[in-house]
């Protein structure tokens, strides 16, 4: 059962709609418009951000570090002049190699070569 106040609204809100023209539906129909290219927008913004970060933090398959590519190393150690230490080989260099400016220096104040 409807009350006499709900059939006075229906009534009203009827009256007006018939009242209205269709050029009166131009901005609440751009407006509705606008809102759903909104929305539709979000949504998708959304399921491409959430796709991307799984994509990020997924791992297909788990395989070991890669390891050193000794032949590269070796290679490389060499053009740089450095020592390797083979495994096996040991024996560690005792003796202390130091070059002129590390032993000697020129004091500004008094002149003088301090050895160090």
């Amino acid at each position: 059962m409807e009350t006499k106040d709900n059939k006075t609204k229906d009534n009203k809100f009827t009256a007006t709609l018939k009242k209205m023209k269709p050029r009166d539906f131009i901005y609440p129909g751009i407006f509705l418009l606008f809102s759903l290219g909104v929305l539709v927008t979000f949504f998708l913004t959304t399921q491409f951000i959430s796709k991307t970060i799984n994509k990020v933090f997924y791992v297909e398959n788990i395989q070991e570090p890669a390891g050193l590519n000794v032949q590269a190393y070796k290679l490389t150690a060499k053009k740089l002049h450095l020592k390797i230490n083979e495994p096996g080989n040991t024996v560690v260099n005792t003796e202390t190699v130091s070059s002129p400016a590390e032993t000697t220096a020129t004091s500004t104040a008094t002149d003088k070569t301090v050895v160090r």
